[in-house]
């Protein structure tokens, strides 16, 4: 059994249920469970969160699920290690037709690109060039929750950009 060892197992949710249950008390059961610990497989595992946190990880039968605790069916599913992208660009368009045409717009199209790339199973991702402020409006709403979409990492313009 590998219970309380949610600061050594990630997981990825985005593909299997909205990000809104995140937070919320969540049993993910009878999936196989992918980890970065002993065992590396786990056959109809059980995934325990808990206020959002990963509290337990391990065999179906060796999970004890509070009463309380919405329970998602994950058989036939795999319950993976959430994926990092150090280098993307939420905004990447460059030519001047594209900022005349969504300069207005540049923040609700970072959010679509985090969206997109959570359903492609990156949980956390790193925008190393875009414009900085609806880059970090969008990273904002993300994080509040008012979106869902990946964690956004923020770089900003290369100096001498704007």
């Amino acid at each position: 059994m590998m219970a309380k060892r949610s600061s050594r197992i990630f997981l990825l949710v985005g593909l299997l249920l909205p990000s809104a249950a995140i937070a919320a008390d969540l049993a993910l059961v009878g999936g196989t469970v992918i980890t970065i610990d002993e065992p590396a497989v786990i056959e109809n595992g059980t995934v325990l969160v808990q206020d959002g946190v990963i509290t337990a990880v391990g065999p179906a039968r060796s999970i004890a699920i509070p009463d309380d605790t919405r329970t998602v069916d994950g058989s036939g599913k795999y319950i993976t290690p959430g994926l990092i992208d150090t280098n993307v660009h939420l905004i990447l368009m460059t030519v001047p037709e594209f900022f005349v045409k969504y300069e207005d717009r540049l923040t609700e199209i970072a959010i679509q690109s985090a969206q997109v790339a959570l359903k492609y199973g990156m949980t956390t991702i790193a925008d190393s060039w875009g414009p900085l402020e609806p880059l970090i409006e969008a990273r904002d709403r993300i994080d509040s929750g008012e979106v869902v979409g990946s964690r956004v990492l923020v770089a900003g313009n290369i100096v001498g950009l704007g």
